[in-house]
């Protein structure tokens, strides 16, 4: 979980020049959002239970140590851009 919201990251990154702080914010709270959704239990209010593809994408479970990963893995993600940018500029 650490690793899936730099991969979203450098995703969106790839095909958007958007900011750094902004999108890696909204990465974060598309990331709460989904484990929030995991916690009503959306998955089975949908009926989508028995689909492998809703369950890879949704999720089934809600945990707060994903919660505490996603947070890590922005805060490392910051991190290495401002070294990236300092680096650059101080070039």
């Amino acid at each position: 979980y650490f690793l899936v919201v730099i991969l979203i990251y450098c995703s969106v990154k790839s095909f958007f020049n958007t900011p750094v702080v902004k999108t890696a914010l909204c990465v974060l709270l598309f990331s709460y959002v989904v484990e929030t959704l995991q916690y009503l239990r959306l998955i089975y209010i949908l009926g989508w239970q028995h689909s492998a593809i809703a369950r890879v994408i949704m999720g089934t479970s809600f945990a707060w140590t994903d919660i505490l990963m996603y947070t890590l893995g922005i805060v490392l993600l910051l991190l290495v851009e401002t070294r990236r940018a300092s680096y650059k500029s101080a070039q």
